[in-house]
């Protein structure tokens, strides 16, 4: 990774005498050119923010800054470059924890930029008790309002009503079904969105997935038909936690079958 790393400091260039090429200067300027806008944030007087072709770009204490994350369950990473200083910083953690990667990345740039006297891992790990607190606050009301629903004597919408085939033109099929009693939720793509809905209010259930170290757990709000039988549903997530890659907000399923 440092390799490749010193290749995109050096434009594209690699090898003992930088005579070996992995991208052109051009496209190597179209890729930490912005693409997108995005909202201005972080600890080093960042006045703008953008996305390029696969980066982060934005500006931090006066440098020019590209970066990006990746992860996997149970691992994140982050990679960091500043091209006027020459500097690139890899971070590979073996935990799910954005505030680690962020702490030891900006711990490394408070050195270069000559700042003292911040904690960087007292503020992230603050930050991050403070998002837990409200995601366990926000995940407990749910889960009381499960239990109110089900011990009511209010009639509650039947299986049927929600049961069948749908489809997101991008994600592909859902399959929701009757197993046991309990109402199944099965992605036909996402092999690991399998899981149990749970009535919850008016037309609004909650999937819990059977892998709970997802931490995803969503909102599923159907849309009815004059007969009261579900036509289509959008999700969105519970937690605010929940990690951006469930971008659920994006999905709007319609019954097929």
């Amino acid at each position: 990774m440092a390799t490749w790393v010193q290749a995109q400091l050096n434009k594209g260039k690699y090898g003992e005498k930088l005579q070996d090429s992995l991208f052109s200067k051009k496209m190597h300027r179209e890729m930490w050119t912005p693409q997108t806008l995005l909202r201005s944030r972080g600890p080093y007087n960042t006045h703008f923010s953008a996305y390029g072709l696969g980066w982060f770009l934005s500006d931090v204490n006066g440098y020019f800054q590209v970066i990006h994350t990746g992860g996997l369950l149970g691992i994140v990473s982050q990679v960091t470059l500043i091209p006027e200083l020459e500097l690139g910083i890899i971070v590979l953690t073996n935990q799910q924890s954005g505030a680690a990667f962020n702490a030891i990345t900006n711990s490394i740039k408070d050195g270069y930029f000559n700042i003292q006297g911040e904690d960087r891992i007292q503020q992230y790990n603050e930050r991050r008790l403070a998002g837990e607190r409200a995601e366990d606050s926000i995940t407990a009301k749910v889960e009381a309002d499960i239990e109110k629903q089900l011990k009511s004597k209010d009639a509650k919408p039947k299986p049927e009503t929600v049961t069948g085939t749908y489809k997101d033109p991008w994600f592909g099929k859902v399959t929701i079904n009757e197993q046991n009693g309990k109402l199944r939720f099965k992605a036909e793509k996402s092999l690991d969105l399998i899981g149990t809905l749970t009535f919850y209010k008016g037309t609004t259930y909650v999937v819990r997935w059977d892998d709970a170290s997802l931490k995803a757990d969503a909102f599923v709000n159907f849309g009815l038909n004059t007969e009261g039988n579900a036509k289509g549903f959008t999700m969105s997530a519970i937690s605010p936690l929940t990690d951006f890659s469930y971008d659920y907000q994006d999905l709007d399923f319609v019954r097929v079958e």
